[in-house]
């Protein structure tokens, strides 16, 4: 049995035999801007588009491709909350296998530099605090610095919008024309 999903462009996504042919831009902003993240549990709906351009807007400007598409897997995997992450190693495993076709797709190396990372914890802190309750106890990355960024919390359609334009102004224009599925069925 092939294990697949159909994306939203109606292209078939395989899992584990990726085929980079099926990995668009499209497919990747139209199902990160409808996913929330936190689980669902912020004050207003916050999709991971969002998140991944406030990312890609706070690291060095060399790494602004790779800001953006960081959580670029989550497109076709879905996201798992970081503690039911950690009880199953195999799905990091096939998360970061994603990722690499995604990089390798879209033309950056991989793995995303470590600055990515540490950006991307920097933004969580800022999320939780403008977008969550009071933590009942101290969060890992309580200790960090966080960023001076309103969080705009965008419907899903604007999310989806702001992602392309954001893609479009970074990838190379080579690239961009290989991995911007044009309209849906064909």
């Amino acid at each position: 049995m092939t294990l697949w999903i159909q994306t939203y462009s109606g292209k078939k996504f395989t899992i584990p035999d990726i085929d980079p042919e099926t990995i668009t831009v499209e497919d990747i902003a139209h199902a990160l801007s409808n996913q929330c993240r936190f689980a669902g549990h912020c004050n207003s709906f916050y999709s991971v588009a969002e998140h991944s351009i406030y990312v890609s807007n706070k690291v060095p400007p060399e790494h602004a491709l790779e800001g953006l598409f960081h959580d670029a897997a989550e497109a076709y995997l879905g996201d798992l909350t970081a503690p039911v992450k950690a009880m199953f190693p195999e799905f990091k495993r096939i998360e970061q296998n994603v990722l690499r076709a995604i990089f390798e797709r879209i033309g950056l190396k991989f793995p995303p530099p470590p600055i990515i990372k540490e950006i991307d914890t920097r933004m969580l802190l800022t999320e939780k605090h403008e977008l969550m309750q009071d933590a009942p106890e101290a969060w890992f990355c309580d200790e960090l610095e966080s960023f001076d960024q309103h969080i705009y919390c965008w419907e899903p359609k604007e999310a989806e919008k702001m992602f392309l334009r954001v893609a479009k102004n970074l990838i190379p224009h080579r690239y961009f024309q290989n991995v911007l599925y044009r309209g849906r069925g064909s």
